[in-house]
This record gives structure tokens, C-alpha cells and sequence, in this order.
């Protein structure tokens, strides 16, 4: 048998090793490393609790379960929500009910502080893992509510002009200010977008568009490498087709350039994005900025991940990009099941991939 307790810093070196054992398997192999500390990404997205299993006949950390808590709207009101994530265990002691108990474990611990909707998001072609939420485990029925794309966007090289106008970089003081209003304001409009405060965009670069002294549009660019390295482990024979392409052609003009399989992926994610209705050029303008920039800095992509419902994803078509899918479920711990149901049939979900 084995134990499970609340993780603390003492185990961050063993949940590191236990992450680099367990990548996310699907179309395409990725391994999120999390050196050189394991517990700066649950942090960042809000109040965490990692669970850990424990094999007491040599003190190995064999499994990891983590959930955190951030206030976020669902259906334009801010409620406490529960993201579920990092569910991993050890090779050598799958089909050992490791991950069920994790579950059984974690769901006596949440439901202490009364939670109510829950969601997690898994990658497209992760098949073991979606049969595995079938079973429950004590946590309430997750239902299907579409899929992300996350979109992997090239870099433009420096040389090539795009339309700018009106474009500020946010410092602090009264823009700052408006700035978050203006992005709780957009977010009201979705569902499980967070509700900002001025700490979720501090390690941010902040850019909008102002029109008439008014925020119109805005993009919020964060490099997440202090808390994740993205990885790619494998690809699909089109993709080393299309990756040989733009090395082959980075040859003769300015090219970001890509990185080999094994190697951490240099990326820029789009913590935070949104536009008036009407200025979606502006929205438009603000990320082949962003491209820009990533290129200046030798960034390999942009990166931002959109629902399927999101109007903002038309502005996205004809960049050239990478597609990853993850599909996204989601569950209400109070068992309102209408609520449930208005919710995958109404709502556009919003999801800041770079704390994924």
C-alpha cells in the first residue's frame, strides 16, 4: 500500500522527476518540465493543494494530484472556481488504483471549502485519461464543453511592417487601472475567465490600443519559462515535414527559428487578450505586434489557446501556426445539473494556457 499527504517543499525535487516520467501523452508527445520549482505554477494560478502518493517500502513518490482555487465569472457573476490539473502517476504503479484514491482523496479535501463548478482540460488524443474520468471517484460527473485550440503562432520577422496605431505600453498608474477594468469588463462575457487584479499582470508586458483616450484593445504577453518549459517529445509526420520546411527556408530570409524534439520550446503566451465590439483590427494589430516582438527576441511562437466558441478566434485565420487540441470538461460540485447544462450550451469558455 501507500499514503498520501498535502505535498510541501520538501517533495518539490520528487514531483519534478515524477512530472519528467509522465508527459502529456496525445497527437503530439509534450513533457511540461517544471525546474526549478514545482509549486511557483500552482501558485500562480491561485490557492493550490498538491496531494502526493507515498510508497512506504522505500519513501518513493509514486503519484500527484493538484486543484486550485481563483475567483472567475460564470455567467457574468464572479464565483470561486476549482481547476483540477496535474494528475500523474509513476509508471511502475499505474493500474494500482493510485490515481482513483488521489481522487477519492482530493474530493474529501475540496469539498471542506464548499466548492461548486469545476473544470480541468486535457490534450487532444489523451484517450487514457478520458476514459479514466468516466470513472468518478467520489468527484461529480464531468461533461464534455468542447475543445481549445492552442494555437502555436509564428513569429513575423523584424523587417516586416504592420499597422499600428494609438499604441501604448502599459506602466503603472491610471492606464494600469483601466486596463484591468477594461479586461474584468471583456471577461464578463465568458466563462471561467479569471477576475484580474493587478498582481495576475505584473510579470506581464501590457500593450493596448487607445482610441478617444479609451482602452479598445489590449494584449497582455508573458513568458512563462520560470515556472514551465514546454517540450515537445514527438511529432506526427506532417509536422517534421513542416518544421524541416521553415528551417529549410530560414535560410535564405528572416525566419524565428523552431526547435528540435527534446528541446524547450522558447514561447510567448498571450495571458490576456480582448477588444470592443468593432475593433477587433485592433485586437488584430496588437498580436501580429506581439509576433513582432517574439521574433525580436527569439521567441519560436506566439502562443494563445481559444475556445472554439470565441469570436476572437476568426482573427486568428491565415497566421501561420501550430494546432494543439485539448478538450475541456466541467462539473459542478453542487450538483445543479441545469446550471450545468446553461452553461455548455450558452457559454464561451476563456483559459490562459500559460498556466496550464
Amino acid at each position: 500500500m501507500y499514503s498520501i499527504k498535502i505535498a510541501d517543499k520538501a517533495d518539490n525535487k520528487a514531483l519534478i522527476q515524477l512530472t519528467r516520467l509522465c508527459p502529456m501523452q496525445g497527437t503530439i508527445p509534450l513533457l511540461i518540465d517544471r525546474a526549478p520549482d514545482f509549486f511557483l505554477l500552482p501558485a500562480e494560478r491561485g490557492e493550490s493543494v498538491t496531494l502526493v502518493a507515498i510508497n512506504p517500502a522505500d519513501g518513493m513518490l509514486i503519484g500527484t494530484f493538484t486543484t486550485s482555487f481563483y475567483h472567475g465569472f460564470i455567467e457574468g457573476r464572479a464565483e470561486r472556481i476549482l481547476y483540477i490539473s496535474d494528475l500523474k502517476v509513476h509508471p511502475d504503479h499505474r493500474k494500482k488504483k493510485v490515481a482513483l484514491e488521489l481522487m477519492q482523496y482530493m474530493d474529501a479535501y475540496v469539498r471542506k471549502s464548499k466548492p461548486g463548478i469545476a473544470f480541468c482540460v486535457l490534450a487532444g488524443g489523451n484517450e487514457a485519461i478520458l476514459r479514466f474520468f468516466q470513472i468518478k471517484g467520489g468527484f461529480p460527473e464531468f461533461v464534455p464543453f468542447g475543445q481549445f485550440q492552442v494555437l502555436q503562432i509564428f513569429p513575423i520577422p523584424e523587417r516586416k511592417k504592420i499597422a499600428m496605431r494609438d499604441v501604448l505600453e502599459v506602466q503603472t498608474g491610471p492606464l494600469e487601472d483601466a486596463l484591468i477594468a477594461f479586461y474584468n469588463a471583456a471577461h464578463k462575457d465568458y466563462v471561467l475567465a479569471p477576475v484580474l487584479q493587478k498582481r495576475n499582470l505584473g510579470a506581464c508586458r501590457n500593450f493596448v490600443s487607445i482610441r478617444n483616450n479609451k482602452i479598445v484593445a489590449a494584449v497582455s504577453l508573458i513568458d512563462p519559462h520560470p515556472y514551465k518549459q514546454n517540450v515537445v517529445l514527438g511529432m506526427p509526420g506532417y509536422l517534421k515535414l513542416m518544421v524541416g520546411a521553415v528551417k529549410a527556408a530560414s535560410r535564405i530570409m528572416p525566419l524565428a527559428p523552431l526547435p528540435n524534439v527534446g528541446e524547450p520550446i522558447a514561447t510567448l503566451f498571450l495571458r490576456a487578450y480582448g477588444c470592443l465590439p468593432g475593433e477587433e483590427n485592433r485586437l488584430k494589430a496588437l498580436i501580429n505586434f506581439a509576433r513582432k516582438l517574439a521574433c525580436q527576441e527569439g521567441y519560436n511562437f506566439l502562443s494563445v489557446g481559444m475556445h472554439e466558441r470565441d469570436p476572437n478566434l476568426k482573427i486568428l485565420k491565415g497566421m501561420p501556426r501550430i494546432n494543439f487540441l485539448s478538450h475541456l470538461f466541467i462539473a459542478d460540485f453542487l450538483e445543479d445539473k441545469q446550471k450545468v447544462k446553461r452553461i455548455v450550451e450558452q457559454g464561451i469558455p476563456y483559459m490562459d494556457f500559460s498556466l496550464v
